[in-house]
């Protein structure tokens, strides 16, 4: 399993987090709004969806900006799973 920020990734699922890092890559799918965050220990992807109180705030957000998050470590449904990427078995719901 991965670590990210030194820690294994299985051992945060559900925990709340605080990332801080770059904006690499932004998907908005309408309801859903992802982001590719980058630090020196590698790469997650975050999550927040229309109902959040700062989806407006996200969704201004441009790549390359820095910035700092709080979330919690979920666990992504098995046909989502992104092999891809190190941490693809886990994403940051943006809280």
């Amino acid at each position: 399993m991965k670590k990210i920020f030194n820690i294994e990734c299985k051992s945060l699922i559900n925990k709340k987090v605080k990332l801080y890092g770059f904006v690499e890559n932004i998907r908005d799918h309408g309801k859903l709004i992802f982001l590719d965050l980058r630090d020196r220990s590698g790469l997650v992807q975050l999550v927040i969806s229309l109902e959040n109180k700062f989806f407006e705030m996200v969704k201004n957000i441009k790549t390359e900006s820095v910035i700092a998050v709080e979330g919690t470590v979920k666990e992504r449904p098995a046909h989502l799973i992104n092999p891809n990427m190190e941490t693809g078995k886990i994403e940051i719901e943006i809280e």
